[in-house]
């Protein structure tokens, strides 16, 4: 893959995640979902390292699950499962290095990869629902001051 074609990516999802943000939490949920699959597929190939398939299943879950527990914990502990998703992606990764074997090529390069990647699935699903608290933040300063805003109960 040329270095275009993936900034051609990365500009679509930076604009995909930017629409969602103005639009519904089940729109940025899918935006997340979505993002946590192209980083678990797109991780191991950027690595090049073996087993790709297999860590592509590994990276991609855990950041799907803290998409959806993102999505549906009310603010401001969205993130309180995060890293819990994080660590069950890591010992998943460990636990797939052991069941691979010994002597296989690039043991090292493929779990530490790996667990990078685990981390960005992760943190980039959860970290979209970060507009919630920007959103929160104003609609707590609109009602101390006392002036009208489209947060403002009635």
């Amino acid at each position: 893959m040329r270095s275009w074609s993936i900034g051609v990516i990365g500009l679509a999802g930076l604009a995909a995640i930017v629409g969602a943000s103005y639009s519904s939490p089940e729109a940025l949920l899918a935006v997340g979902v979505l993002t946590a699959v192209g980083v678990g597929i797109g991780w191991p190939h950027f690595l090049g390292i073996p087993a790709r398939k297999t860590l592509a299943v590994l990276i991609g879950l855990p950041g799907v699950g803290s998409a959806i527990t993102a999505t549906y914990l009310p603010a401001p502990g969205f993130l309180d499962w995060t890293p819990s998703f994080m660590a069950a992606g890591v010992m998943a990764v460990f636990v797939m290095q052991l069941i691979r074997g010994t002597g296989q090529a690039q043991r090292l390069e493929s779990t530490l990869g790996s667990c990078a990647g685990v981390m960005l699935s992760c943190l980039g699903a959860a970290g979209l629902r970060a507009s919630a608290l920007t959103e929160s933040a104003r609609c707590s300063w609109s009602r101390r001051s006392a002036q009208r805003s489209p947060c403002w109960p009635g």
